[in-house]
């Protein structure tokens, strides 16, 4: 089970066409790895819901570096064309 510490995260919509929307508690920072690993994207800001426009970067598994006060999370999201 999910213990009580861990950060409710939500990435939507997933799959995307060009934009998707983060909501993390606590969000600090956010960097944007694609399937080579190669950092694509990252942003700063303290907040709880962020966007990202992918809408430059080509379509693939694109790996998101969440990190909070509490802790660092990984998710997985999908750029295609539809």
């Amino acid at each position: 089970g999910l213990s009580d510490n861990k950060v409710n995260t939500l990435v939507y919509p997933n799959p995307t066409k060009d934009v998707f929307n983060v909501r993390c508690e606590g969000l600090r920072k956010i960097e944007v790895l694609n399937a080579y690993g190669q950092l694509v994207m990252t942003k700063e800001e303290k907040t709880d819901h962020l966007q990202i426009d992918l809408s430059n970067q080509s379509e693939g598994v694109y790996l998101l570096r969440l990190y909070t006060d509490k802790e660092t999370i990984t998710r997985q999201s999908i750029k295609n064309k539809y």
